[in-house]
């Protein structure tokens, strides 16, 4: 099977699934960690923080303790989030590798809160886990917000029994490419 067979979620992985980036075009590097930390920090927590200070001290309390309070709580629940994100996608670069599994079905679930759209499809899929002589399979699903149920690049959501690639490391590390 080539990979102009393989139905990939992000056509950019087509170059990876060849080997000719070592890095997925979806991963997480440092650099974006970064980004991730800067936008939860300054356009997330740092608006709540001031909010929460202003609110208390209107009610007339004294606020130096609670920003210091606010201000360490923040900066660790944003560093958490930014290294969760790097260190799944570290495990993946480290010790993934590309195996193949299959589209099982599709669900079209009601979306409540989302603008972009009314519905959101799940994708069910299936695969092996490499080097089980048990023939245990992994089920897992991803949920796709887009209009239309078409990827942002036109595609159709591939059909059942669709040839997938996963990048797997583990049962708890594995990204559809």
């Amino acid at each position: 099977m080539t990979t102009s067979d393989i139905y990939l979620f992000n056509q950019q992985n087509r170059a990876f699934m060849r080997g000719e980036t070592a890095i997925n075009a979806n991963a997480v590097t440092a650099k974006k960690a970064f980004r991730q930390f800067s936008f939860l920090f300054l356009l997330v927590a740092l608006p709540m923080i001031i909010a929460i200070s202003l609110l208390v001290a209107a009610a007339g309390h004294p606020i130096g303790l609670l920003v210091s309070v606010e201000f360490s709580v923040a900066l660790v629940l944003c560093i958490y989030f930014a290294i969760r994100n790097y260190y799944h996608d570290w495990v993946l670069r480290s010790r993934g590798q590309i195996v193949l599994g299959e589209v099982i079905h599709h669900d079209i679930l009601p979306a409540f809160g989302n603008v972009s759209s009314s519905t959101i499809t799940r994708i069910y899929y299936r695969f092996q886990i490499p080097g089980d002589k048990t023939d245990e399979r992994i089920i897992d699903s991803v949920d796709m917000a887009f209009v239309m149920n078409r990827l942002p690049d036109g595609r159709k959501y591939p059909v059942p029994h669709t040839t997938i690639a996963i990048l797997f490391a583990d049962e708890q590390h594995h990204k559809l490419l």
